[in-house]
């Protein structure tokens, strides 16, 4: 990033072909793929050089329900998000983009093949394995290919290679050597100017703004807005409000429908088979790609059950003190950039050699990621939520303070113990058919209608989507097929927010794959005039 606005207003105004708000994962892919085509971008971001995790401020509020995505899964700065996550790769599946009643999910306004085009560019951008999310064929054949299924299916993910998972050092050096983009810190979009012409709404300008003070003045031909469900929210709903209204659909639906993945524990795995257990069960390395299970259930199968898109896998808690967790606090404080922190983790390493040493025996000479001996293990599922009108994000009155509050009217919503229930049924039947009671037995948690939810077992996973869903009926979203926004010519919103459901796979992917998209097509109305 050029440019810190906390120490300073540039000289003038910044002329660019297309300014980009948010440079997380998704502005990022923007940026870059709009930089590949020769387009001068000005990239703004609220945040410093490296993304620093948020915490409950005054600029948030919560009506109903504490949401943790707005707070602990929230990071303003270079990299957004991606300095927190654990880079986690899975698309959404064609099924989830078609209309399910049984949550009230409209369909997705674009074709399945039309998204998926982009992720093989995509995964060669992030140094993943190419091809299927399936199971692994590569080497020799996966002991989990000789297993019963019956309604489940597997999926693998693929994890981002450590040195990448961090999207600004990824992405950073190509877009450097581009000369096409520059980069702004602390720079909050905080004033729209806009210009009615032919009948709809044109972005003439928008003026930046530090916490303390500076600002600037950017110009450009196109603007997208990629700060996250929540933030491009909050510009939308700016954006509107400064030129009185922009259509039907973005007065009435922007901030509504927040929904997020939730996790609910459903038993306690207690092995007894260890080796075949990781066998069969534990990631595996396909070069420098890790690749996870993931167990999903079919969508006629959804449907006819009245189910949300989810899946089952299992997760593992190790002590504090354990080999893996001071190997996961270095690393992550890596990623996150707090080097001293890093540091100070590797001295304690020594003190767990023997399962520090065990970890890097199985992922060199083994290939996988083995649960530790010591580690709790835990059978979870994880499932969108229904796109509620009702949950939903809104600003505040204007006061005294330059940015106003984003109030977030968010609940979980009341029908986990059936879905607990019809997955943990599922589940049995497979264990049942496959014999897996020699390998593993599972305890079971029971959940009764009413039951009092505890953080431990069950919570948000920090993606929230919807709230400026697609639709091409200006009456029924906010941005069209394009992600244009409805009554603007040249507003567009990328990113998690423009989603009508979430499907089951971790949204990341497919918000990239989106962006992608949006600037191929954002490069030809360009080109266009």
């Amino acid at each position: 990033m050029d440019h810190d606005l906390a120490r300073g207003s540039p000289a003038g105004v910044i002329d660019s072909d297309v300014c980009v708000i948010g440079a997380g994962p998704v502005g990022l892919t923007v940026a870059r793929a709009l930089a590949d085509r020769r387009r001068s971008v000005t990239l703004l971001d609220r945040g410093p050089a490296r993304a620093l995790q948020q915490s409950e401020g005054p600029d948030i509020a919560f009506d109903r329900r504490v949401y943790r995505g707005a707070s602990v899964g929230r990071a303003f700065g270079a990299g957004g998000t991606s300095a927190l996550w654990g880079g986690q790769l899975l698309p959404v599946r064609e099924a989830d983009l078609k209309e399910r009643p049984q949550i009230g999910a409209p369909a997705w306004p674009l074709p399945y093949a039309d998204l998926g085009s982009y992720f093989a560019p995509l995964e060669a951008w992030l140094q993943v394995v190419p091809g299927s999310f399936a199971l692994p064929t590569e080497g020799e054949r996966h002991p989990l290919a000789d297993l019963t299924w019956n309604e489940w299916a597997p999926r693998f993910s693929k994890w981002t290679p450590f040195g990448r998972r961090n999207i600004d050092d990824a992405f950073g050096p190509a877009m450097a050597a581009s000369k096409s983009i520059r980069g702004f810190l602390n720079a909050r979009a905080a004033q729209w100017q806009l210009q009615s012409l032919a009948g709809r709404q044109q972005v003439m300008g928008v003026t930046a703004r530090s916490a303390n003070g500076h600002t600037m003045s950017i110009r450009a031909r196109a603007y997208v807005i990629c700060a996250g469900a929540l933030e491009s929210a909050r510009c939308v709903l700016e954006m509107n409000e400064a030129c009185g209204g922009l259509s039907r659909g973005v007065d009435e639906l922007t901030g509504r429908f927040l929904h997020d993945h939730l996790s609910v524990r459903l038993a306690r795995v207690h092995i007894t088979d260890y080796t075949r257990f990781q066998r069969l069960f534990a990631p595996v390395f396909v070069g420098k790609t890790m690749r996870s299970l993931r167990m999903e259930l079919p969508s006629d199968f959804l449907s006819r059950e009245g189910l949300p898109a989810l899946y089952a896998h299992f997760l593992f808690e190790t002590s504090a003190d354990s080999g893996f967790a001071l190997l996961r606090e270095v690393l992550r404080s890596i990623q996150h950039g707090n080097l001293g922190t890093a540091f100070a983790g590797g001295w304690r390493i020594p003190l767990a050699l023997p399962g520090v040493a065990q970890i890097l025996f199985d992922r060199f000479a083994r290939h996988r990621l083995s649960f530790p001996r010591d580690a709790e293990v835990f059978l979870q599922c994880d499932f969108e939520q229904a796109p509620l009108r009702e949950n939903r994000v809104y600003l505040g009155k204007a006061g005294a303070s330059a940015e106003r509050t984003l109030h977030i009217d968010w609940d979980l919503g009341g029908d986990v113990c059936r879905i607990a229930s019809a997955v943990r049924a599922a589940i049995t039947r497979f264990w049942t058919a496959n014999d897996l009671e020699q390998v593993a037995r599972l305890e079971h948690i029971e959940y009764a209608p009413g039951a009092a939810f505890q953080p431990t077992n069950l919570y948000d996973l920090y993606h929230p989507a919807g709230t400026t869903r697609m639709s091409p009926d200006p009456n029924e979203g906010v941005v069209s097929p394009d992600l244009l926004v409805h009554g603007t010519s040249n507003a567009y919103v990328v990113g998690s927010a423009v989603f009508p459901s979430l499907g089951a796979a971790n949204p990341t992917f497919t918000a990239m794959a989106l962006g992608l998209r949006a600037a191929a097509f954002i490069d030809r109305g360009l080109a266009a005039g």
